[in-house]
């Protein structure tokens, strides 16, 4: 168990800040694509180990989150139906980008033209208790046994511990915030000091903004026992230092409020509110043409490049790279493949497979009479990293120095229902 909790930890550290995406959520059709490619990777796979079982985990997490991103990127090219309109997509801008961030994610009926100023008089924020503080090396309470309740929005927990006459103030404060953290029930609580090393606990809600009518997200208090009322008194975890608050701003002048500071505006536009006050003030509009489709096809490369390094980084571990090598060639031929189009049209490839856009040369293609052809390219060049994005996603283990020791029977091969969990969820130990 302590094999895949490595893996665990590992998943959490590299992808748990990452966003998720509109391209994460699949329909049923979709998910069974996936799962209909598992089954047969899985039906004409040997029996295999794994040569460097000690960075497999690694890889194979690696290979996943990076090819997921790239998918991210064609599928947001892949939305319309033209050659045209799949690079000349809309994107938006602001134009003091430490105030807010703006995204398009296409369909309304915005014009390139259109703009709007966004002034931020406050943003969203969440509720925080701070408690009293004491000092840490006496015992302020009476031993006993104690309870106090917690509310959220949608659960009351009950929570007990027991307070011993050998116990000081830091052991009880720390046990209670450890007591809180694993419970898991929607705020995060921590240990703070002041000027004279005393310390109090405070808790700070996972979310921003008020509840239903306008109610603060949470709420302690003890139980009715006389000695769990003297203990919170003396605690002092149910103060609020900071009550949670909804953003506050204004969309050329019109007020608006939101419970967090990244919404959807119009089902088209999100914006992240990054400052408030007098000069909290953006505009949010839309970039040209030619800025719009040099934007997504930087963005396209960027992830393609990405790929590249990941494999690159990965075929010089060790010395014995053979599929490793193998992975980075795989994705550089779909560059180097395309060398002399993708160089006409401003994305200059170099020997080893990268792309760095010409911003010149690709504004003079695609306002040249040879529209047609650019887009054609540009979309031969995206549908193929799109379909190598998703083999890899699907069996990120063919590109592992492998052992090979039993082929399967020609002519009578036969999924087997519990492996495809391996290109799935990937948990790797000593044994696979």
């Amino acid at each position: 168990m302590a094999k895949i909790d490595n893996v665990y930890a590992y998943y959490i550290s590299s992808t748990s800040n990452k966003k998720s995406s509109k391209y994460d959520y699949h329909s049923k059709n979709d998910l069974k694509k996936v799962y209909t490619k598992i089954i047969q990777v899985n039906k004409d796979s040997p029996l295999f180990k794994l040569a460097e079982p000690s960075t497999a985990k690694r890889f194979a997490i690696d290979i996943k989150e990076t090819s997921r991103s790239l998918l991210h990127v064609v599928a947001s090219l892949s939305d319309k139906d033209s050659l045209e309109s799949c690079f000349d997509k809309k994107v938006a801008y602001s134009s003091n980008p430490d105030v807010a961030d703006a995204t398009f994610w296409g369909n309304s009926s915005y014009n390139k033209n259109d703009t709007f100023t966004l002034h931020i008089d406050s943003l969203a924020k969440p509720q925080v208790n701070t408690g009293n503080f004491l000092k840490a090396d006496i015992l302020s309470f009476i031993p006993g046994n104690y309870t106090f309740d917690l509310k959220t929005q949608s659960s009351t927990y009950e929570f007990q511990f027991n307070i011993k006459s050998t116990d000081t103030n830091f052991m009880i404060q720390n046990k209670l915030v450890n007591l809180i953290n694993s419970s898991n029930v929607g705020l995060k609580a921590s240990l703070i000091s002041d000027d004279d090393s005393a310390n109090a606990i405070r808790l700070i809600g996972n979310n921003t903004g008020l509840v239903e009518n306008n109610k603060q997200p949470f709420s302690v208090f003890p139980s009715s026992k006389n000695n769990s009322i003297a203990m919170m008194d003396v605690l002092g975890i149910t103060n609020i230092s900071h009550p949670a608050c909804n953003s506050s701003f204004t969309i050329d002048g019109e007020p608006y409020s939101s419970t967090s500071n990244s919404f959807i505006l119009n089902n088209d536009i999100e914006l992240l509110l990054l400052a408030e006050g007098d000069d909290a003030t953006t505009k949010i509009g839309f970039k040209n043409n030619v800025e719009a489709i040099s934007e997504n096809v930087t963005n396209l490369t960027t992830a393609y490049n990405n790929m590249l390094t990941l494999a690159q980084n990965y075929a010089t571990i060790h010395e014995k790279q053979n599929n490793r090598n193998q992975f980075f060639l795989s994705m550089a031929s779909i560059s180097v493949g395309m060398k002399s189009q993708l160089d006409s049209i401003g994305l200059e490839v170099s020997d080893n497979g990268y792309v760095f856009v010409n911003d010149l040369l690709l504004e003079d293609a695609v306002s040249s009479k040879n529209l047609d052809e650019t887009f054609e390219t540009l979309n031969s060049f995206k549908n193929s990293i799109g379909s190598k994005a998703d083999d890899i996603s699907i069996n990120p283990l063919a590109y592992m120095d492998k052992i090979i020791y039993e082929y399967k029977p020609p002519y009578n091969n036969f999924p087997t229902p519990y492996v495809p969990s391996v290109y799935v969820g990937l948990f790797l130990d000593n044994y696979v």
